[in-house]
């Protein structure tokens, strides 16, 4: 009949509104901006407990750096080439192996770093202003710490 013919017309319409709307959902994407991924406040980002498994690109005016309780595994010299405003970094809890020499080194006004709770069998080379320094539970041994590491 001409009413039911009306019905899947309208119903076809109601079909094809769904799909659009499916296939336009957000998905989980890891390459998310930072400051969408994390929290950006005035100079801080906060990166605790999301899961990253590399240090995320900060903005450029970045003092502080909160990436508690992730799996991050390395921290390259790229990681913070472009950031040389940052006074505090804080890595406790990861998974950090390894941490390239120089990877702190253009980081001038760096003052607090800790490194807790992670997997450094030594430590990278530490920047001049540093005044507060954690390494606490990590797998570092004498060997591993070089005779001028807090000159």
């Amino acid at each position: 009949t001409k009413d039911g013919t009306n019905v899947s017309l309208d119903t076809a319409l109601r079909l094809q509104e769904d799909d659009s709307e499916l296939s336009a959902r957000p998905t989980k994407d890891t390459n998310l901006p930072t400051c969408l991924l994390c929290v950006c406040l005035s100079g801080s980002v906060y990166c605790e407990e999301i899961d990253i498994e590399a240090v995320p690109p900060l903005p450029k005016e970045t003092a502080y750096l909160y990436a508690r309780f992730n799996k991050i595994k390395r921290i390259a010299v790229s990681d913070f080439a472009d950031i040389t405003t940052l006074r505090r970094i804080d890595f406790s809890g990861n998974m950090i192996e390894e941490i390239e020499d120089g990877a702190f080194s253009k980081l001038l006004l760096l003052e607090e770093l800790s490194l807790a709770e992670n997997r450094l069998v030594k430590l990278p080379v530490l920047p001049p202003k540093l005044t507060t320094f954690n390494a606490n539970q990590n797998r570092i041994k004498s060997r591993g710490i070089k005779n001028n590491a807090f000159k």
